[in-house]
Order: structure tokens, then sequence, then C-alpha cells
């Protein structure tokens, strides 16, 4: 159950009871010593549950049917096909892969709190390209591409965000002042929309193994780099965001049996996000630490802060 429902203000029972279930099918063919490929087929769910009053604005004398409230179960059928070859000390895999979701949940703000939704179904399809290489002994060279396009297939039901009443058809007639004195809330179809997820992210890296006063230290270098993506489900200007690059460091030592120690620089180089140029007048407050613009201050590339960079230190003792 997601949040806390009130007996006075609903009508009917609140129990939810599902089954549950996850089925996956796995099939491996050995071609020769050198290449391998597979098929994987899986069913997963996620259980359905109820929003909290608040989440879907209602308040104190407005009963509903707790019908209302509730979100269905997700479900993801999945589709694995993948290849690997092995030469010397050089190993490539690839996929490709398809998944459907019927039901999927998403969360949404609905002008009074966030929510749980269903859309009808996504889909999504890509193709994975991996390389292991062993420069020497004690130095390997990673790869890894990764291209998916996710979209909504049919999402009908899709909340009007208080940013987009005056872009979306079925919004642009409601002001937002209209919209949260009557609890309206008006819906738009997203379908054929992109997820906000990126369509395209790689990672490479160097990895390396020593030891150090006798003890055995693993540490490795990465460049991780995400396309252009939304932080919104509607393709707003304001929502676009360009890709960006960032590298980390992560140094982890066994010593004394029972120590390890880990260290992790996240986003070496404090890299920023930026949204892809537009003309835009901003109305509100900037989240960008290193500048502050007044209202009404026009902007063509709005910096604002990705995960600053970060350094973390562990010592951790197992028993």
């Amino acid at each position: 159950m997601r949040g806390v429902l009130d007996p006075t203000f609903f009508r009917g029972n609140g129990r939810y009871n599902e089954l549950i279930s996850s089925i996956y099918l796995y099939k491996g063919w050995t071609i020769s010593d050198d290449n391998y490929t597979y098929l994987n087929i899986g069913r997963s769910q996620k259980p359905g549950g109820f929003n909290s009053m608040q989440a879907v604005g209602f308040g104190p004398g407005q009963a509903l049917s707790i019908n209302a409230l509730a979100f269905d179960k997700e479900t993801n059928y999945s589709l694995h096909l993948g290849y690997q070859y092995t030469l010397d000390s050089l190993i490539l895999r690839s996929a490709v892969y398809g998944n459907i979701v019927d039901d999927y949940q998403l969360n949404y703000f609905n002008n009074f709190g966030f929510d749980v939704r269903n859309a009808e179904r996504v889909k999504s399809f890509g193709l994975k390209l991996e390389s292991d290489y062993n420069i020497l002994d004690n130095l390997q060279f990673l790869a890894k591409f990764n291209y998916a396009k996710t979209y909504y297939s049919e999402h009908t039901n899709a909340l009007c965000a208080p940013s987009e009443y005056r872009t979306l058809e079925n919004c642009s007639h409601l002001t937002l002042g209209q919209a949260l004195s009557q609890g309206t809330l008006l819906t738009s179809d997203l379908s054929g929309s992109d997820l906000r997820t990126p369509r395209f992210t790689s990672n490479v890296a160097l990895r390396n193994q020593f030891s150090f006063l006798g003890f055995d230290v693993n540490h490795s270098l990465e460049y991780r780099f995400t396309g252009k993506r939304r932080t919104t489900e509607y393709d707003i200007p304001e929502s676009r965001k360009g890709g960006f690059g960032v590298i980390n460091y992560n140094l982890n030592m066994d010593f004394y049996e029972n120590f390890t120690f880990i260290f992790t620089a996240r986003n070496i180089t404090d890299k920023r996000v930026i949204t892809l140029e537009y003309p835009s007048t901003i109305v509100r407050p900037v989240l960008n630490s290193q500048s502050q613009l007044s209202d009404g201050e026009t902007l063509g590339l709005n910096a604002l802060v990705n995960d600053p960079r970060r350094l973390e230190a562990i010592l951790r003792y197992s028993f």
C-alpha cells in the first residue's frame, strides 16, 4: 500500500490481493570453442496497490470509491538474443533485445502530490555491444555501448503537469489556478512518445590489478557517457537535456583477511548537465550554483547541476 488512507474519506474495501509471478527460460548453444549464442525469454510482474488520499488531491468531505486510488500490477515480457566471440585475449559480446510492458507503472505529479498511474503499454528494443581485452596480464580494457528506444505504444491518460497547461493540447485552455480550484486533472495522449530514458549510453574503462605491501589492489578509471534525454514525460523545451560524460575512479584493496578499503571518486571533473540550446525566458529560479538570473532574463544554454563531484572512502570489516 502506498500512503495512508483515512477511512472517513473513501467508500469500499481497501484490500489488494494478487498473485505475482516471474518466469524465465534460458537456452544456450556452443557453436565452437570460440563462439557461443543464447536466447533468454522472460515474464515478470510488479504488484499493484493504492495511492494516498493526499496524492490524488482529495480532502475532508470528498468521498470517493476506493477503486479511484488503485493502480494495477505491471507485467513485463522480455526477449534477449545474445552472441559471444572469444579470440585469445579479446572477448566480444553483442545482443539484441526487446520488451513489452503492460500497465506500466510511473510516478506523476498531479498538482497535489505524486501518485502512481498506469500507462496502457510500453515497448522497447535495443542493441548492446561489449568488449573485454587483456592488454597485459594485470591490465584490461573494457567497453560497453547500448542503444535503446523506449516509448509509449499506448498512453492515453497522461496527466497534464503544471508547466504543460500552456503547451499541450487538451491542457492549454485551463490555467493551473483554475485546475487547482476546480480539482480538475486533465489528461493528454502521449501514445508514440519516448520515455525520459536516454537512447544511447556507453562507457569505456581501464582496470588494473597489483600488489601493495603484500595486499591485493584493484582499481579502474572509467569514462561514462549518457545521451540526450528529457526530465519529464513531455517533450517541451524546459525538459530537454543534452548528452554529457563523466569520469569516475574506483579503488578496492583487501588486507588482513577481513578488511576491505574502498575509495570512489565520482564525476572527477565536476561535469554539469546542460539543456539543449533554445530561446527561453526564465521565470523561475535557475538550478545553477555558479550563476543567478533575475526573473525575465533570457538564457540560451541553461546549465543545471548534475551529480556533483563526490569523493567517498569506506573501510569494511567482514566476519
